[in-house]
């Protein structure tokens, strides 16, 4: 079967590209580009992410102490770039 006959998941003249068992590495501006599109956490992940509980940041929120985009009551997405800016311009941290 070439790539350019019907199949059921492609249909009808489409052309499927060669499948890859490994993918390469992505090169510098690949990785750059990667890098710089949105990546929008929950609050469990991002809680995670910075090493609180997610009371603390629900609480971040509503003092509107980061950034957040509410997409209903309930569902809530922080950007994370955003979000860790915010956080290293306005906060220090106290290690111990």
């Amino acid at each position: 079967m070439n790539n350019t006959e019907q199949t059921p998941e492609t249909g009808a003249g489409q052309s499927m590209p060669p499948a890859t068992p490994n993918t390469p590495p992505l090169n510098r501006r690949e990785f750059r580009q990667a890098a710089e599109s949105p990546i929008y956490d929950t609050k469990k992940t991002f809680a995670a992410l910075i090493g609180v509980s997610v009371r603390s940041i629900e609480k971040m929120l509503a003092e509107q102490r980061i950034p957040a985009i509410r997409m209903s009551r309930k569902i809530v997405r922080i950007p994370r770039a955003e979000a860790l800016d915010h956080l290293r311009r306005n906060y220090t941290i106290n290690a111990r």
